[in-house]
């Protein structure tokens, strides 16, 4: 048996094997990875990198057996790996940057992948476009004839406006012109021929309410954002299609003063609370009042209200000041409850401060106060505002609603999650947007999506 062995074992290997250097195995090696790195296909190079530790042994094996040559495969690996680890960290890198950079539903570029280009470029001026009617649109045809309409509005302003388009948000997009024009006004006449167009959306031709905003060709690229999307809502709140937005020094200087002077006008009796009455069309009376904040400034007059209460939100002070309202609306209630007035008030409620515990419990002690039920009271949410915390944000109301107190949704059709707040907040009421009841009697589009509103709200049970 051991003669028999021996003569097996000089038959297989009639020889014995030498050690061959590294260098050659690293060259193969490297021919080897060469494709994991070239190859474009992300799962070609995966194949690419299995294959190439296999051949690897293969040609050893195949060495060792044709030429009695031992080759170390072990510093061959090492490459070979750190190769394919290497491309799939770009790759994934790649991918993530991708993410990072571009709105999932439209593939556009988005807020990030504008900072990311912009600012290594000379200034230039930006224009924002803000879909007044996206949220609307939205409710009456669904997520996906948004982003359609996104993406129709998008190629409309590429071609208008000469650049890429960045998708900053829901109903928000952002183009930096190559160069400013010589007159401003015939630009956006362009712009406004090509934007104010029908389009047509899941075989509806329906307007797409676009508002611009221009910023100077100076400045930060944040800074140029700012002022761009600024200048675009101001131009929505006021009707018009554009509005070059501006840096008001003075303006800054004297919100900031505003700022500090808040918490004196709530002890000193500067803050005022003013009521606009709402009229039933059923019975013909006056049925229920809104209070609305003023702030009688002893130096600069009536301060309006879009002025502080911003301020009031930035700088924390928005829940006293909610309190102080709340306090002297309860307060009227019950001396017109006792001169024989069944009145209900509704009270705005900042998106900051539904979803705060602590101001719940606030809240219940105002109500506690006064002989005045919870149903004659009215919180109304703006739907314009963003929520944190949804889900918080509706166990909350939904205390309000246990107690009796009704919850309004302010400002319908011109916010961010339109579909979604009305699957999660015990709301009573909807109050359509005046950008769409006010012109609802020319405006065909316009009817149809508050008639459409109307009916939703009916079929859920709200007023």
């Amino acid at each position: 048996g051991v003669i028999v062995q021996a003569l097996a074992a000089e038959s297989l290997f009639p020889g014995v094997p030498v050690e061959g250097g590294a260098t050659l195995a690293i060259l193969l090696a490297l021919l080897l990875a060469a494709p994991i790195l070239l190859l474009r296909s992300p799962r070609t190079a995966v194949v690419a990198a299995v294959i190439a530790p296999i051949a690897l042994f293969a040609a050893a094996v195949w060495a060792r057996i044709a030429t009695l040559t031992d080759y170390p495969l072990a510093a061959a690996l090492v490459l070979v790996v750190v190769v394919a680890l290497g491309r799939l960290t770009l790759h994934l890198r790649g991918r993530f940057d991708r993410q990072r950079c571009f709105d999932e539903a439209t593939g556009l570029p988005n807020r990030a992948a504008l900072v990311r280009d912009l600012e290594h470029r000379p200034p230039a001026p930006i224009v924002a476009a803000t879909l007044g009617n996206y949220d609307a649109l939205l409710t009456l045809l669904g997520e996906r004839a948004g982003d359609d309409l996104v993406l129709r509005i998008a190629d409309r302003l590429a071609l208008a406006g000469g650049g890429t388009v960045y998708r900053l948000g829901d109903r928000r997009l952002a183009v930096e012109l190559a160069a400013a024009p010589d007159d401003w006004d015939e630009h956006f006449a362009g712009l406004r021929a090509v934007l104010t167009q029908p389009v047509e959306l899941l075989g509806r031709r329906t307007d797409a309410a676009v508002h611009l905003g221009l910023s100077g060709g100076e400045g930060q690229v944040h800074d140029r954002l700012v002022e761009a999307c600024r200048a675009a809502d101001e131009a929505a709140a006021a009707g018009t299609f554009w509005r070059q937005g501006s840096v008001d020094a003075e303006a800054l200087e004297r919100r900031l003063v505003l700022m500090g002077e808040l918490d004196h006008a709530l002890a000193a009796g500067e803050i005022e609370v003013h009521y606009q009455p709402k009229l039933s069309l059923a019975d013909d009376r006056i049925a229920s009042v809104e209070a609305l904040v003023r702030w009688r400034h002893p130096d600069r007059g009536m301060v309006r209200p879009d002025l502080f209460i911003p301020l009031a939100e930035q700088s924390d002070r928005i829940a006293p000041l909610t309190l102080f309202v709340l306090d002297r609306v309860v307060a009227d209630l019950a001396d017109w409850r006792a001169a024989g007035l069944d009145l209900t008030a509704a009270v705005n409620l900042s998106a900051m401060l539904i979803a705060e515990p602590d101001f719940v419990a606030a809240v219940d002690r105002v109500l506690d106060r006064r002989a005045v039920p919870a149903t004659a009271l009215i919180f109304e949410v703006t739907e314009s505002a963003t929520i944190a915390d949804p889900l918080q944000a509706a166990a909350n109301l939904g205390r309000y609603r246990d107690r009796g107190v009704a919850i309004s949704m302010d400002d319908y059709g011109t916010g961010q999650s339109t579909l979604t707040y009305l699957r999660q907040l015990p709301l009573s009421e909807l109050k359509i947007d005046r950008s769409f009841v006010q012109h609802a009697h020319v405006n065909r589009s316009d009817a149809l999506m508050v008639r459409s509103t109307i009916e939703l709200a009916h079929d859920l049970g709200l007023k």
